[in-house]
């Protein structure tokens, strides 16, 4: 996957350039992408949490994974997924940070960091660094946010969410019913 390189203009918006530099890796269209409204912000960053509810609100398919392992990482990937994960190990003083997926191979993990472009670090480092803590104190260890590639050829309706309604009381399932005892006699 071919992403592009985009750096941060601020020291909070990382979670907006990494899901722009995600998007348009994922083929979505600019206009589109554009058309997303800000989700950092200079008190709380970007929480995971709001960054996939922002996103699915504004029509993109996007999903919060939590506690995903490499392999599951590379396997999303491998099926045209983009991920966009949160990080803050050690080696940033724990703080919250977004990154973008490139490539896990047998040794190595590659991505794009919104602060200093394209990098990669040992799966053991990364893996180290993988986790973060939202303003709420909420633990995010091995989280992404997992956006699927948009088909060329598709209008941007094709990529939106389709909000479903939820079914009638009369037609949800609301479990077995209960056997009767008939009284003795």
């Amino acid at each position: 996957m071919k992403l592009p390189d985009l750096r941060q203009q601020t020291e909070f918006d990382c979670g907006d350039t990494a899901r722009t530099v995600a998007l348009l890796g994922a083929g979505y269209p600019r206009r589109l992408v554009k058309s997303l409204p800000p989700i950092s912000t200079p008190d709380h960053g970007t929480p995971p949490r709001r960054m996939a509810l922002l996103m699915r609100r504004n029509g993109i398919r996007a999903r919060l994974h939590k506690r995903l392992t490499l392999a599951k990482a590379e396997k999303l990937m491998a099926a045209s997924f983009t991920l966009v994960c949160p990080v803050a190990g050690k080696d940033n003083g724990h703080n919250g940070h977004w990154i973008t997926l490139q490539r896990v191979s047998e040794t190595l993990v590659t991505y794009h960091d919104p602060f200093c472009g394209f990098t990669s670090k040992s799966k053991m480092d990364f893996l180290d660094w993988w986790e973060d803590t939202d303003y709420r104190g909420e633990r995010w260890q091995s989280a992404a946010v997992v956006i699927p590639r948009y088909v060329r050829g598709a209008t941007v309706k094709d990529c939106l969410t389709v909000r479903q309604r939820p079914a009638p009381a009369a037609e949800r399932r609301v479990g077995k019913p209960r056997a009767r005892r008939l009284p003795e006699g």
